[in-house]
């Protein structure tokens, strides 16, 4: 393991709390995307993040337009991340969400913005959320995803560690292997249900 200055930001990092526990949405044969439309503003009320950039990460593309059209008719400020986006409009909607989410950034008079995006942000981004809403996925998919909450571990430092909610989709889990992570999204699920229950857990560096 690479050595640690203490009190660096790295340190921070390192050392960050973030707790997360586990939401279900859907039925069984309702289309992913309907769930998430049905369900984000119920999910933007638990996570309880009222200023800053909260993340939405999820599996499908549909599901994050679904997201991203729910939250602005309600009057959010959205950037949108997919891999099927126009050339100019990525550039635009990935100016946006840098500097929304820069880890560097000053925190003062924040208001509440989301970053939606699908596994493609889980590569390369230096994003740092206050928030985030993310779909259930394999352990490595939730450990790049909870790479990018609270990134420099600040909330953590002041004590007030930044919360994550991890959504089971119904029709996702009941469809039988995924078409991108095979058993392994349900297995994950499964594991932590069975683990942690509604309770809330460590999804930090060190837990």
């Amino acid at each position: 393991p690479r050595h640690v200055e203490p009190g660096s930001d790295d340190a921070g990092e390192v050392a960050a709390r973030k707790l997360a526990r586990l939401v279900a949405i859907g039925k069984p044969r309702q289309p992913q995307a309907e769930a998430w439309a049905d369900n984000i503003g119920k999910l933007v009320q638990q996570l309880h993040v009222e200023q800053g950039v909260v993340g939405v990460v999820v599996n499908r593309v549909a599901s994050a337009r679904s997201i991203a059209a729910s939250l602005s008719a309600a009057g959010e400020d959205v950037a949108m991340l997919t891999g099927r986006m126009r050339p100019h409009e990525r550039v635009d909607a990935e100016r946006r969400a840098r500097q929304w989410a820069d880890p560097q950034r000053d925190d003062a008079d924040a208001k509440r913005v989301f970053v939606v995006a699908t596994q493609s942000i889980e590569v390369g981004a230096d994003f740092s959320f206050d928030g985030l809403i993310t779909e259930a996925s394999p352990y490595s998919s939730l450990r790049q995803r909870f790479g990018r909450l609270d990134r420099r571990g600040r909330r953590s430092a002041a004590g007030t560690p930044a919360p994550a909610l991890i959504v089971g989709v119904a029709s996702a889990l009941a469809q039988g292997p995924d078409p991108v992570y095979g058993n392994a999204m349900k297995a994950m699920w499964d594991a932590l249900k069975d683990t942690f229950g509604e309770h809330q857990f460590d999804v930090g560096p060190r837990s």
